[in-house]
């Protein structure tokens, strides 16, 4: 059984939108593929692209590590 269209998880854009030279967005992390994937994925599927992001260092953390002294 699948989950209804209104509980089934959201997209992580955050409307940064454009690809670094890694090809992954901005905004939110995901390559390019997985935008495009993104709405037709099932919920397991969309489980796996998030998980991928908090592995995926975002431009905006090496900047706030750089100015820490990280």
């Amino acid at each position: 059984m699948s989950a209804s269209p209104d509980r089934r998880l959201r997209t992580p854009c955050i409307g940064q939108c454009g690809l670094d030279r890694r090809g992954y967005c901005r905004g939110c992390r995901r390559t390019g593929d997985e935008i495009a994937e993104w709405p037709r994925a099932d919920e397991a599927r969309r489980r796996e692209i998030l998980a991928r992001l908090d592995r995926r260092e975002s431009p905006l953390g090496r900047l706030i590590a750089r100015v820490r002294g990280g």
